[in-house]
């Protein structure tokens, strides 16, 4: 008896779900699989909160078949091993999956599971994710076909029909079971189908008015802003689901702008993933090699002191604190650590890049090692970004509270002190009992700096044909984005 194996990657519901719906289509038995693989889970750019997460999204999955009286099948090892035990246990006609635009190892993975299932004569048939579309090599009618796939039907799975056609529990045989799961964290955000779709629900029925007011404040954003990104990130939610919850929320609201504006974020983090399906070598290289001359710095102690929080620029460590502590930043935030790190420190942007992947709970690759590479301007055609620390916390927490709630060394200082207390005298300072480090680099001297180095590089590249390409390939038509 030949069986049909769905295998959950970065897809983690039951509701629009093209591949599980085409395998309950194809009427053979059924096995729903997740597999967490030793070789992905130890890349330097994976952390127990991204684990956490997806266990929790699997209890989620369990939980809506049970009363079906069936359960996914949960492995931990290799992929390879897997399919390998399944193909002889059962017999394997046909592995349905979503594409994933993932890392070097995980597209060495697939390249490596293609040829087994050539060897093996399994098909292997694979749905575009969302809105990007693999074999592109430009982007023209990539919007078209964007709003065409968000305003599709979505792909309905009628559960009952997918009990009928699962195995049993009893009959799954798993010689490789997994791991005891991590303790819950409520610091984060809990993982799952069903809090996706609630945290979807609190968003277009009232959240989303605070969303222009909200956006660029660290403290604000953290309810004003929509919050799906790990859902997202994880397939908890599907962006179809989510643009097409917003366009009927719209038809009853009066958060019209509020909706066209976050629909616009929405396929801008398509825009960006595609970007990376194209060119995928940004996980590894300058998008524009001639950053490989740029004069990065090899000090280890400042980029250390970036990590823990501890720099000695108030509104830079509240923020890389919050986010260790909870996964979350907004995302003028995020843009400018990234911009600290790699222009007024001067580090390669590949070491800030990994640290702060394994702190977002939402860390998508498809979009991360793009908009890194932007805010470190190593792709020569973006604006350059130097955000000064100082104005972003005196735009964007003028009292200093998020300061003073990340930072509470700084909690007895009062009004613009708090984002400059290096303006403090050696007496304020005894007065104050201030246990806090100067800057790591001086302000304002640092920024200017690194705004006069990076200017002076980039302007020596002028717009050669290198840029005109990236701009070629990676530009959509009649916008300017790219």
């Amino acid at each position: 008896m030949a069986v049909d194996v769905v295998w959950f990657k970065r897809d983690l519901r039951l509701r629009d779900h093209a591949p599980l719906a085409e395998a309950v289509a194809q009427g053979r038995p059924l096995i729903l699989l997740y597999v967490h693989e030793p070789s992905i889970w130890d890349l330097p750019d994976h952390a127990p909160r991204h684990r956490r997460f997806v266990e929790e999204c699997l209890v989620d999955l369990q939980q809506q078949l049970v009363p079906h009286g069936r359960s996914m099948l949960v492995c931990e090892a290799e992929m390879a091993e897997v399919l390998a035990f399944l193909h002889q246990r059962w017999g394997i006609h046909t592995l349905h999956s979503h594409r994933e635009t993932g890392l070097a190892d995980t597209y060495a993975r697939d390249r490596a599971l293609t040829a087994w299932c050539q060897v093996n004569g399994v098909r292997w048939s694979e749905h575009d994710r969302d809105g990007v579309q693999r074999g592109r090599r430009d982007r023209q009618g990539w919007m078209e076909q964007w709003h065409y796939t968000m305003q599709a039907p979505k792909a309905h799975v009628d559960r009952a029909l997918l009990a009928a056609r699962m195995l049993p529990p009893e009959q799954l045989d798993n010689p490789f079971p997994p791991q005891d799961p991590l303790p819950p964290d409520e610091a984060f955000q809990a993982g799952g189908e069903h809090a996706g779709q609630q945290w979807l629900r609190s968003w277009v029925e009232g959240r989303i008015s605070r969303y222009a007011a909200s956006i660029s404040k660290p403290a604000a954003s953290r309810s004003g802003c929509s919050r799906l990104s790990p859902y997202l990130a994880w397939g908890c939610l599907s962006a179809r689901q989510v643009y097409q919850a917003q366009e009927r929320a719209v038809l009853r609201s009066a958060e019209g702008r509020n909706f066209r504006a976050f629909t616009d974020r929405l396929r801008w983090r398509d825009h960006f993933i595609q970007k990376f399906e194209m060119e995928d070598r940004m996980e590894h290289e300058h998008l524009h090699p001639a950053f490989e001359a740029y004069p990065w710095s090899a000090e280890e102690e400042p980029l250390r002191r970036w990590e823990t929080g501890t720099t000695g620029y108030p509104m830079v460590d509240a923020c890389m604190r919050s986010l260790i502590a909870t996964g979350y930043l907004n995302f003028r935030m995020r843009a400018m650590l990234v911009s600290f790190a790699t222009q007024v420190l001067g580090v390669h942007w590949k070491r800030p890049a990994l640290h702060l992947a394994q702190q977002f709970l939402d860390y998508e690759p498809g979009i991360h090692y793009p908009q890194v590479q932007m805010q470190a301007g190593t792709t020569a055609i973006h604006t350059l970004r130097l955000y000064d620390p100082v104005k972003q916390g005196l735009d964007h927490d003028p009292e200093g509270s998020f300061i003073r709630t990340w930072v509470p060394e700084l909690r007895a200082l009062r009004g613009p002190l708090v984002h400059t207390p290096w303006a403090l005298t050696p007496l304020e300072r005894m007065a104050y009992r201030l246990d806090y480090p100067e800057p790591v680099v001086p302000y304002p001297t640092a920024l200017s700096e690194a705004r006069d180095r990076v200017y002076a590089f980039r302007k020596g590249l002028a717009f050669d044909h290198t840029a005109r390409r990236i701009v070629q390939r990676h530009t959509i038509p009649g916008s300017r984005r790219t």
